[in-house]
């Protein structure tokens, strides 16, 4: 993984990796930013990432 600044900090470099936030509740994902959408579960095309919970209410219910 390549380091990159912190935006928190940012006079510090890091291993810092950013998430994804769920679509519908606002949680972050356990889903880094920068995996392919065809590798993704809980992404809908159009509309964005689901948390794993999210995803799951979803499916039930369709």
């Amino acid at each position: 993984m390549e380091k990159q600044e912190n935006p928190e900090h940012p006079d510090s470099t890091s291993s810092y990796q950013a998430f994804e936030t769920c679509v519908l509740c606002g949680k972050k994902t356990h889903i880094p930013v920068d995996t392919p959408i065809t590798t993704r579960q809980g992404y809908i095309e159009g509309v964005g990432q689901l948390c794993a919970e999210c995803n799951h209410k979803i499916k039930i219910n369709n």
